[in-house]
């Protein structure tokens, strides 16, 4: 059996098995003065620390597995009421707060005068919880204050003068990111939250005013510390709704932070600092907290090799401090992709890892039991001070801190209910965050560990008993642990992850069973370095190249993983209801009554047609479809047809990061797997920007340039077409030019190259555009580039007799004389116009195209057409929802 401690003892496998993050039963070695036993009687853990029957602190899991008492039931029902208080279209307090004291009395009375009906008391009590979560998010989403800064704004940008506090340092960021990042010639641009209070109107009067904007302010500014007051001018936009399918939903999160939108200042001198009161024992807070972050990760980064350290430094702060920069971003997505995306965030393991550390240290000056505890409270305490506090680790941090509490006052407390407290805190404080990824992933996989690992484990080979002492033994217990906590955590995370994403990772499991000790090496080699920068700077030499070595480590492994075929396994994106379905199926499966093998396996039958069925559908009956998406002042045209996808331009003059901002999130909502051609019109950024991005998220088969596009990559070989081209010979994406009397078959269409003419030359790059006219099941579409004047006048009697039921507006727009004449001639049922705002309300194609339907990105988001095999045409768009039919005899009849 081994030595055991007294009650209330701490010890480091304690901390790591339970106060934390069950998932961290990974770190079970050495001799466990508070070791798990699985006990094959109770079929649950039990933890060993002087008696067998409780433990200060956690209270051990029985044989029908934690229990909660009711926090678990309500934590659930609250959530759902927010999600029908979210659902519903205006608020409707007062009807939900009755309902809600209804059900508790209701409750009451049960729970009183028949206390043998107790599931009926619970049910009421859950009715009353839905209810009063519904009233909640009524509350807080639907009711703003007169005063409010995001109640005075319209949906347009406006010049105001604000004054208000900074609530942290400034922080500078890079422009853009991205594959053409580096022809972003503009500084650096300074970013600073602002705790607006006043809003001064052109006579310099005051009025107050309350909420919070975002400032980015397009130069460099002085440093400053968090509680400064400032006079701010600029313009201030709201959150722009979302455009396309998979855009970040901006509103949402400004709404849940209580921010009212952007501040954007053009120049420094347009930021004025204030006199500012020191009385304020708030803002004196922020400013040690930013002085002490800084501190803190320069001594992180101090003195580490230079090899690979702009993505190791941002791990490392990513991981040790929760800081994000955009150093970080091409390696998170390879952890996401790899299903390894929680080692990045800051949760159970980190704090585990730092609350066993700090235990080892003080076990080695003093022996002093209850001291250790309150010492891990204060560290912990200290560090959640310290760095971005986030879901996860606020959770853990809640946790922990009970959990250590517990075991200092010797009570013992259910880790079920300490986990639903904190997650209904949470969403009494955020109820938004009940729709974030980071809160569904932290809370569902955590519950899902406590209530199902046990039973996960039960069911994998091997022995039962696995408390021995031999070390064999030990590693094949850490071994089994290790995999039923894997396999739960992907199991509970893998609907949720292709809900929000859109893909699952086969190699999640065995990756996180194999990243975490070295997760484990890197955070210890982390905390230790920090501690020691502050008294032994000579030592922490030596550890920060042990620390550079493992983190390096770690980067080359998920690499190396990420850049293997088959790793991602992309999905449909589910609905709710099915992912929901399949969690509450997975629960029962392990923890209720045990039902025979085929019924599961006929469930697993229905949930896969549930999911592919009306894709397989739409699929069949669909010749081809065209998906518009919006990108500003750009253009992005999506064509698939019998499976195979064509992409028609990628990029945007309002962001040379447009792929990761709008195409790549749209097209995966989409569908889109793989691209089997790319054909980009002419060389002007807007129509090329995003390919390169695009190539490194997608399988592509080819590329399509005009002749004039590698002219100008020969001619011209430090500029953005260059930088393209060669891009593209490195990722050794097959190069093809295509130009008049070209052809190729996608699926059912056929398409066709109306221009450019190879003999023809012209001044102006959109006179070489592509036109490329798609025949599929008796329609016609023409895809027009950004074609105008010469070009259009040699093009015009090629088509005279064409007739095209969908056209694209040609030059996002731009209105001329000649294109008035060109697209009456095509005669279209409907028109594309790509554009952005300025364009839009310069509009004068209103009288020319009289009752034509025409869709625009700037006013209705992103658009799609649909043609069926029967010729009729389907179209709709992203903001309307609404979706309108044409059919043949439609068709007929205009004809």
């Amino acid at each position: 059996m081994g030595g055991v401690d007294r009650p209330g003892e701490f010890s480091f496998e304690f901390l790591l098995t339970h106060c934390v993050r069950p998932s961290s039963l990974l770190m079970t070695g050495g001799r466990a003065s508070a070791r798990p036993r699985f006990s094959s009687e109770a079929r649950s853990y039990e933890v060993i620390a002087g008696r067998r029957d409780s433990v200060g602190g956690l209270r051990p899991l029985e044989a029908t597995g934690p229990q909660s008492g009711g926090a678990t039931p309500m934590a659930f029902c609250f959530g759902a009421g927010l999600a029908i208080g979210w659902r519903l279209p205006g608020p409707m307090l007062w009807p939900w707060l009755l309902a809600s004291v209804f059900f508790l009395l209701v409750g009451a009375w049960i729970l009183i005068r028949a206390p043998h009906f107790q599931r009926a008391s619970l049910l009421a009590c859950g009715l009353a919880a839905v209810s009063l979560g519904t009233a909640w998010m009524g509350l807080r989403t639907d009711r703003l204050a007169a005063n409010d800064l995001a109640a005075l704004l319209g949906q347009e940008s406006v010049l105001v003068e604000l004054e208000g506090r900074a609530l942290r340092s400034p922080e500078l960021r890079e422009r853009t990111g991205g594959a053409l990042a580096r022809f972003d010639y503009r500084p650096s641009a300074t970013w600073l939250p602002i705790e607006v209070d006043a809003l001064l109107d052109s006579n310099g009067d005051r009025h107050p005013v309350r909420g919070r904007v975002i400032t980015r302010i397009n130069q460099t500014i002085e440093p400053l510390d968090a509680g400064t007051r400032l006079r701010l001018m600029g313009f201030l936009i709201p959150p722009d709704p979302p455009r396309n399918p998979g855009e970040f939903d901006a509103p949402s999160y400004a709404r849940a932070h209580g921010q009212a939108g952007i501040l954007f200042v053009p120049n420094r001198d347009l930021v004025t600092p204030l006199p500012t009161p020191r009385t304020a024992a708030g803002d004196a807070w922020r400013g040690f907290r930013d002085r002490a972050r800084a501190r803190a990760r320069g001594h992180l980064l101090a003195q580490l090799p230079e090899a690979r350290s702009p993505e190791r430094n941002a791990l490392l702060r990513a991981i040790l401090l929760g800081e994000r920069d955009s150093d970080l971003t091409d390696i998170a997505e390879a952890f996401q992709r790899a299903g390894v995306a929680h080692l990045l965030a800051i949760s159970g393991l980190h704090l585990g890892i730092l609350a066993g550390l700090v235990l080892l240290i003080a076990r080695a000056v003093s022996g002093d039991r209850a001291g250790h505890g309150w010492l891990i409270i204060l560290i912990v305490l200290g560090y959640l001070f310290l760095i971005e506090v986030r879901t996860p680790v606020l959770r853990a941090g809640v946790m922990t801190c009970l959990a250590c509490a517990g075991l200092v006052a010797r009570r013992d407390w259910p880790i079920g209910s300490l986990v639903s407290i904190s997650a209904l805190i949470l969403l009494i404080w955020q109820p938004h965050q009940l729709f974030n990824p980071g809160f569904q992933l932290s809370y569902g996989v955590v519950l899902g560990l406590i209530y199902l690992s046990p039973r996960v484990m039960a069911r994998l080979p091997g022995g039962k008993d696995q408390h021995a002492g031999t070390t064999g033994s030990m590693f094949a217990h850490w071994l089994r642990s290790a995999t039923a906590v894997a396999i739960t955590s992907w199991l509970v995370a893998s609907p949720i992850i292709m809900y929000h994403f859109g893909f699952i990772s086969p190699v999640g499991i065995p990756l996180s069973i194999a990243g975490v000790p070295i997760v484990a090496a890197v955070l210890s080699l982390g905390y230790l370095k920090l501690m020691l920068e502050l008294f032994l700077p000579s030592v922490a030499l030596f550890v920060g190249v042990a620390l550079s070595v493992s983190t390096d480590t770690l980067i080359a492994i998920v690499l190396a993983i990420d850049s293997l075929p088959g790793m991602v396994w992309q999905t449909p994106f589910p609905s709710a209801a099915w992912s929901i379905s399949i969690l509450i199926w997975l629960a029962f499966m392990l923890r209720g009554p045990r039902l025979p093998w085929i019924t599961h396996a006929l469930l697993s039958i229905i949930f896969a047609l549930w999911l592919i069925a009306p894709f397989a559908q739409r699929g069949e009956s669909v010749a081809l479809r065209i998906d518009m998406i919006s990108v500003g002042d750009g253009s992005c045209f999506v064509v698939r047809s019998g499976g195979e996808t064509f992409l028609f331009d990628a990029g945007s003059n309002n962001s040379l990061n447009a792929a990761r901002r709008w195409i790549l999130p749209a097209m995966r909502r989409l569908g889109v797997r793989s691209i089997d051609a790319i054909a980009i019109s002419h060389p002007d950024i807007d129509h090329y920007g995003a390919v390169l991005d695009i190539a490194d998220a997608f399988p592509v088969g080819r590329v399509l340039l005009t002749d004039q596009f590698l002219e100008q990559s020969r001619t011209r070989p430090f500029s953005p077409v260059a930088h393209t081209a060669a891009g593209l010979v490195n990722r050794r994406i097959p190069i093809e030019t295509a130009s008049r009397g070209h052809t190729m078959n996608l699926g059912r269409a056929r398409l066709t190259w109306h221009h450019p003419d190879l003999a023809a030359t012209y001044r102006r790059d959109n006179e070489h555009s592509m036109v490329i006219d798609i025949d599929v099941a008796g329609r016609r579409i023409l895809l027009t580039g950004d074609l105008e004047f010469e070009g259009m006048a040699r093009l015009m009697p090629e088509v005279s007799g064409l007739r095209a039921d969908v056209v694209k507006l040609p030059h996002h727009g731009s209105f001329n004389e000649l294109a008035a004449e060109f697209i009456p001639q095509l005669e279209p049922t409907l028109v594309l116009q790509s554009t952005g705002r300025t364009r839009w309300l310069n509009d004068r194609w209103a009288d020319v195209l009289g009752e034509t339907t025409r869709l625009v990105t700037y006013r209705d988001g992103a658009a799609w057409v649909e043609i069926a095999m029967d010729g009729s045409m389907t179209y709709g768009t992203y903001r309307c929802g609404q979706v309108y039919r044409i059919t043949p005899e439609e068709f007929s009849d205009s004809d």
